[in-house]
């Protein structure tokens, strides 16, 4: 698991080097289009929100939950909020953001507390959906490839 590996980072910088760490930033291979800006930003709010973990995320626009369904074995459509959230005018809607495993940064002595990356006090930094990448599917990789390509490129 991840918080094994961070937390036997963290001793390790610890033990040989006398290092000792309020935060760790996490930035996963899977997520190619992480900026140096993003770490900044998520950094610093961390340090003047004083949340337990900062995560990231973007504006889910259109696919607000208020039209999403589920669908039962007989392919019946369930809603997943209420009738009067259905049916509000989107513009009235609150914003809604997706989380994305783009970057986190953790407090160090809730993880060692808790042994989870997600404190009780979460704030966020957005980013745009474009570099909202998280590599899991080779769609996905396909994805990444093109943008960072284009970036390259101009």
């Amino acid at each position: 698991m991840v918080i094994d590996v961070i937390r036997h980072a963290l001793d390790t910088l610890q033990e040989r080097e006398g290092m000792d760490f309020t935060h760790v930033a996490l930035v996963q291979a899977t997520s190619p289009t992480v900026l140096a800006q993003d770490i900044d930003a998520a950094v610093n709010l961390a340090l003047e929100s004083r949340a337990d973990t900062v995560i990231a995320g973007y504006d889910a626009g259109q696919r607000h939950p208020s039209a999403m369904f589920t669908l039962d074995d007989e392919h019946k459509a369930h809603w997943i909020l209420p009738a009067d959230v259905r049916m509000a005018r989107r513009q009235d809607l609150p914003p809604i953001f997706v989380r994305t495993g783009l970057i986190y940064v953790i407090a160090v002595e809730m993880l060692r507390r808790t042994g989870s990356i997600y404190g009780e006090t979460i704030s966020a930094v957005i980013i745009p959906e474009e570099r909202a990448i998280t590599i899991d599917t080779m769609t996905d990789f396909r994805i990444a490839q093109i943008l960072l390509e284009e970036s390259i490129n101009g």
